[in-house]
């Protein structure tokens, strides 16, 4: 049974062969990525609308998730919402990278510090550290895991946390 808080909308194999019909019809990975981090940007503004002006702290991991959470952040950054990256592990992907660049060059501001993501106060936290890809039997390890539990230290101090694709912490 999901947390009552919790909104899931697929998981992760109906994520997965969704994204997969989008690229057999020629959609590029990175275009459903830039939609997605769009839709999902849309909806935290639209759902957490009384914490915005307490800014956003955006977690990225290293893949496609991690991309997701990069446009997350530019396209906050774009209509005015004060948001930073915690770079918790570099990106990889060829499309996280180039979405990367993006955030970066749009003046987003970025740490790799992991205990970091307390120090500006901000009240929503949007895990973009794990996709679909993740396999939840798999141990979790370095700045991963450390990553994982400064979330969680997060959530106990009342934060309100956006899981994109899983919520890792």
């Amino acid at each position: 049974m999901p947390h009552p808080a919790l909104i899931p909308v697929a998981d992760a194999s109906a994520a997965t062969a969704a994204d997969a019909a989008a690229m057999s019809t020629g959609t590029p990975s990175r275009a459903l990525m830039q939609r997605a981090g769009a839709a999902a940007a849309a909806e935290i503004a639209l759902r957490c609308q009384e914490h915005l002006s307490g800014g956003v702290v955006v977690a990225t991991g290293s893949g496609n998730n991690g991309g997701d959470g990069w446009v997350i952040a530019r396209s906050l950054h774009a209509v005015g919402i004060s948001v930073r990256v915690v770079e918790c592990v570099a990106a990889r992907s060829p499309d996280a990278i180039a979405e990367r660049t993006l955030a970066v060059d749009d003046g987003v501001p970025v740490s790799t510090d992991i205990a970091s993501m307390r120090a500006g106060g901000e009240r929503i936290i949007v895990d973009a550290l794990l996709g679909t890809g993740f396999s939840a039997g798999a141990p979790l390890r370095g700045s991963i895991a450390a990553a994982v539990l400064e979330l969680r230290a997060l959530a106990s101090d009342g934060r309100t946390l956006v899981g994109i694709d899983l919520p890792s912490g």
